[in-house]
């Protein structure tokens, strides 16, 4: 598989609403900074309130089902250190050897895993009210999104969305996009309107391959960043409820 990270810079914009609406309101952040030795290290964990202004810099993708997210931020499931450990920790164990920034941020994470476990238990036990709460950190006082090397994880992940799914890769060089008609690479996964599904084999026409699937609709990288910017402006700005 080749990595499309240096060039999807525009992919950083494909995050989510970590407050999902104002349901989600509390934010639990691991703090850590430089020491004088440029050595870092863990300071607190802190609480704050959940800030839509600021999504671009939480970066919140969520994945479905217990698979890790495509960034170091996380909404709170059972309690704060069951997502932690299943989210957080998993995160930077997965990544560790992708840069020294990475490498460095998982020693601390374990060293201090006892710390961060007894103040995050004991934060979390304060915070009370119905709305959700969810985890996050912050290296010198910038969010994940504020760090290229995580932005570019967050890129790659989102990228390879459209084109790798059930093991199986699916696109094409030089064909026409659907979208833009312009002939481009197209990728044959990218449902943002969920208008049709590859899950099922019955379910695909043209042979029944899920590798053959870009023929049935392909879309180019732009159009799928594209659709899916328009998709989140229409979630957030133009769909409304009335009495539930």
């Amino acid at each position: 598989i080749v990595s499309y990270a240096s060039s999807f810079d525009e992919y950083s914009a494909d995050y989510e609403d970590l407050s999902d609406g104002g349901k989600y309101k509390h934010l639990f952040v691991l703090h850590f900074a430089y020491n004088a030795n440029n050595q870092l290290e863990f300071l607190k964990v802190d609480y704050e309130e959940i800030d839509d202004s600021k999504n671009h810099l939480y970066l919140y993708k969520a994945k479905q089902g217990t698979g890790l997210d495509n960034s170091p931020c996380s909404k709170i499931t059972r309690s704060f250190i069951h997502t932690y450990n299943l989210k957080i920790f998993s995160y930077f164990k997965k990544h560790q050897d992708k840069s020294p920034f990475f490498k460095s941020l998982f020693q601390v994470l374990e060293q201090a895993k006892d710390l961060i476990e007894e103040q995050g238990n004991e934060l979390f036990s304060k915070i009370v009210g119905k709305e959700g709460k969810a985890l996050t950190l912050q290296i010198n006082n910038k969010y994940i999104g504020e760090y290229q090397e995580v932005k570019e994880i967050f890129n790659e992940i989102n990228a390879k969305e459209y084109y790798f799914r059930y093991d199986i890769e699916s696109r094409s060089a030089d064909k026409t996009c659907c979208n833009c008609f312009l002939k481009k690479e197209v990728w044959g996964y990218v449902n943002t309107y969920n208008f049709y599904t590859v899950n099922e084999f019955g379910m695909i026409t043209g042979g029944f391959q899920k590798e053959k699937a870009w023929k049935n609709y392909p879309i180019c990288e732009s159009c799928a960043t594209l659709l899916k910017t328009g998709k989140n402006y229409l979630d957030k700005h133009l769909t409304f409820s009335f009495y539930g």
